[in-house]
């Protein structure tokens, strides 16, 4: 089989949002070192200390959108992870410990809006599987928290962000048969 590459359907927006996304969290990091200063210079400055904390707390969230479902590239030896923002990753099929739901998509009961914009003949639910990569970098560990795999590095990869999704799929469980632990129930 060809070497597949599999991109946002709208590649244009979805750089947008990434470098949106990087461009908030370097101000938001910006910004709770200003609330911080300004605890410091005020007295009482505890209510800025705590919108730092709170501005902190939310960073993560942000640099999430540039994590959670970035490009792929697959061949026979692995993948190579391609984010907007962050430098790409090659993972030998080796190197991907389960393959599992992506928990983290909407229900289709809970799309009703969309179901209505986009037009029932055209709705689809969303569908994802989530790749679980202990050897990614740091930043994919938010994703992991946040779908249930704990401090674990954690790609998704859906019907949504991914053209061609279901023969990308096809190919990563023949590629990675035998070599991950697969649960798609």
């Amino acid at each position: 089989m060809q070497p597949m590459k599999a991109s946002h359907p709208r590649s244009g927006q979805n750089r947008l949002l990434h470098y949106g996304a990087a461009v908030l969290v370097v101000i938001m990091l910006i910004a709770a070192l200003f609330q911080v200063v300004l605890a410091l210079l005020i007295q009482p400055g505890m209510l800025f200390l705590l919108t730092a904390i709170l501005t902190l707390a939310l960073v993560p969230f942000v640099l999430s959108l540039t994590t959670a479902t970035p490009a792929v590239s697959i061949a026979r030896e692995g993948l190579t992870v391609e984010p907007v923002v962050w430098k790409n990753c090659f993972v030998p099929w080796d190197g991907v410990a389960a393959i599992k739901p992506y928990p983290l998509l909407p229900q289709a009961s809970a799309e009703t809006t969309r179901r209505a914009m986009v037009g029932r003949k055209k709705y689809r639910a969303a569908e994802g599987i989530m790749l679980v990569i202990p050897s990614l970098p740091l930043q994919y560990r938010i994703i992991g928290v946040l779908a249930g795999e704990g401090w674990t590095p954690v790609i998704a990869l859906t019907n949504r962000t991914h053209q061609d999704y279901d023969t990308l799929v096809n190919r990563i469980k023949s590629y990675s048969a035998g070599k991950a632990s697969i649960d798609l129930s």
